[in-house]
């Protein structure tokens, strides 16, 4: 008889690290953690609240900012930056086609 009486290591739910990315790279990309997008060619009357509404559909935004049809959006999470990219770029508003991306670091002087 008896049993293995095995005992877990460790206890779901505890110990999770604030902003641990799980699972390595990000589809399509070779950014991880990204959460910054940057926007350009946005129509010249729009501001700060509007572009926050448009990317709101796509989860929570941390920050937006425009100045002179550029700006940049934040948001609290990757997921929702990459949707925001895929389904926002290249649409057109106001008869100017918008330009979506995620904001790239470390990369100084790299051109497109």
């Amino acid at each position: 008889g008896g049993g293995p009486g095995g005992q877990t290591a460790g206890v779901p739910g505890r110990g999770v690290v604030p902003g641990l990315v799980r699972g390595g790279a990000v589809p399509g990309g070779h950014t991880s953690g990204n959460c910054d997008l940057q926007v350009a060619d946005m129509p010249a009357t729009w501001g700060d609240a509007q572009l926050g509404t448009i990317f709101a559909a796509f989860g929570r935004i941390v920050t937006a900012s425009l100045a002179n049809g550029a700006g940049m959006v934040k948001f609290d999470n990757e997921k929702s930056a990459a949707e925001a990219v895929s389904s926002m770029n290249g649409l057109v508003l106001e008869g100017r086609r918008i330009k979506v991306e995620l904001k790239r670091a470390g990369r100084p002087g790299m051109p497109y």
